[in-house]
């Protein structure tokens, strides 16, 4: 009997309860059921022994001995099954391999029940201290046991390994936790402890929940390990982002930080700070809902990062931190600007196109800019280029008219091919004597061009119409066309005696 043994063996046991309760809480996650059942299977031997402590007679301390064998066998199952599901390999824990594990446990259990029939557990090795000897199955339960907690070390070590920053710190809590018991359990069988017929190895459980306690609280294991695992986001192309409940950055994967210009170093510091040239993040990791923000970042090229945010919940609904997705759209958005241009553009001249055209023409008709001049354009002739020397030709010749256009207006004035040889100018608040200047401006630039180009000089027949309020730009982009034929047909009659010559002047 010794009541300093027992209560700490006592609090070993409330040590191991809390964890059993805070896991199974969580038992959703990764391991979760699997660490509540070895913290039971902890706070089960513990408490066994804690009341072996308690009693003075030799056959009650002999009965309560026994009895944490309910702990000790449980251990092995429940670190298998632990640890295969915090390595995320809880598919292998199927109903037939789940039986077969339980086979040994429960066969200990019964021989040892039964061992006044056979003797196959003692061997008449009966202690009321501590169970260090005994039979054939005696032996064949410590090589299982042992076995087991080898083969399983083995797992959580190479899953430390490789683990991320944040996740290795987890996994080494676990790995402490389980292997300080082993270690001891151990050196009560070398019979390295000094203390005689005193298992440390239930002692040791206070640390153990301990450490477990400090992985659950501090490190939040099972609320992280689901969203953060360093296997699904390490090769992520896409960055992540975890903050904790107190807005920390607690986890990143390499694609975060090449977005962000962050490193492993600002791991735990506040996102506020971390992430202060980004200050848009702010109110939408901080947000109850999904928020989604875009954000440019001054890189050479400049780039464009679109951020999702989200906030994260416990099993309870209870918020516990804030995930960060980072997306680069740069190129997403080079494709859609090009897009939008191709929409509204020609693709041969870059000039606006019919579609875009007529979208203004209706914008302006509903607007205050009258009076509105018109100014249709025509390529003389272009038909007998393409013949004659090629579409190339003729697509050079279109370009070059466009020049012609861009040069002789005005900023605002829009310019529009809206044909394969037609172009339309809209000029709004000009008049018809200002639309007649801006035609002889053109007009001379189109001599200017053609002098400086001379090896194949092109022709532009024209036609000047202005809407005043009263007059709809439809009527207006009418009598505009008119105008230009009337011109084509007036200024050159000429042309037809030279159609097979390709050169025309303006």
């Amino acid at each position: 009997m010794n009541l300093y043994y027992a209560s700490a063996l006592f609090f070993s046991t409330f040590l191991s309860v809390t964890v059993t309760l805070t896991a199974w809480r969580r038992r959703l996650a990764p391991g979760a059921t699997g660490l509540a059942l070895f913290a039971l299977s902890n706070a089960a031997w513990a408490f066994a022994y804690a009341i072996r402590w308690c009693v003075a007679e030799p056959a009650a301390q002999r009965f309560w001995l026994n009895a944490t064998y309910l702990g000790v066998i449980a251990g092995p199952f429940s670190i298998i099954v632990f640890t295969l599901q915090f390595t995320h390999r809880a598919h292998l824990l199927t109903r037939r391999n789940l039986f077969l594990l339980a086979i040994e446990p429960v066969l200990t259990l019964l021989l040892l029940l039964t061992d006044g029939m056979h003797g196959l557990f003692f061997g008449g090795f009966v202690s009321s201290g501590k169970i260090f000897n005994g039979g054939p199955w005696f032996w064949i339960n410590v090589v299982y046991s042992y076995s087991a907690y080898l083969l399983m070390m083995g797992l959580i070590v190479w899953e430390y390994l490789r683990a991320s920053h944040l996740y290795r710190r987890q996994t080494g809590s676990v790995l402490t936790g389980m292997l300080l018991p082993w270690v001891a359990n151990i050196f009560t069988f070398a019979g390295l402890v000094p203390l005689t017929d005193l298992d440390i190895t239930p002692f040791i459980f206070i640390i153990s929940g301990l450490l477990f306690d400090f992985g659950l609280f501090r490190y939040r294991l099972l609320d992280i390990v689901p969203v953060a695992h360093d296997r699904l986001i390490e090769n992520l192309p896409d960055g992540v982002i975890v903050l904790d409940i107190r807005e920390r950055i607690v986890e990143m994967n390499p694609a975060a930080r090449c977005m962000t210009g962050l490193s492993l170093k600002d791991i735990s510091k506040p996102a506020e700070s971390a992430l202060a040239h980004w200050p848009k993040l702010k109110d939408a990791y901080r947000a109850d809902s999904e928020m989604l923000v875009e954000m440019e970042v001054s890189q050479n090229p400049p780039r464009v990062i679109e951020a999702r945010t989200m906030p994260l919940f416990d099993q309870v609904k209870t918020r516990n931190g804030s995930l960060i997705l980072l997306r680069d759209i740069t190129e997403r958005k080079e494709f859609e600007e090009k897009l939008k241009q191709m929409g509204i553009h020609d693709a041969l001249t870059g000039l606006y196109n019919r579609a875009y055209f007529e979208a203004e023409l209706t914008r302006l008709e509903h607007g205050r800019r009258f009076p509105i001049s018109l100014l249709m354009a025509d390529v003389d002739n272009l038909k007998t280029i393409n013949d004659q020397q090629g579409h190339a030709a003729g697509d050079a010749v279109l370009k070059r008219a466009a020049q012609v256009f861009t040069a002789a207006f005005r900023a605002e004035d829009v310019i529009t091919r809206i044909g394969g040889d037609e172009f339309m100018v809209i000029l709004p608040n000009t008049t018809a004597d200002a639309a007649e200047s801006a035609l002889l401006r053109v007009q001379q630039v189109l001599r200017e061009h053609n002098a400086a180009q001379s090896s194949l000089p092109f022709g532009i027949s024209f036609g000047l119409s202005t809407a005043e309020t009263s007059m709809s730009l439809t009527d207006a982009f009418k009598q505009a066309d008119g105008n230009m034929y009337y011109d084509k047909r007036a200024s050159h009659a000429d042309l037809d005696m030279h159609s097979s010559d390709p050169r025309f002047g303006a």
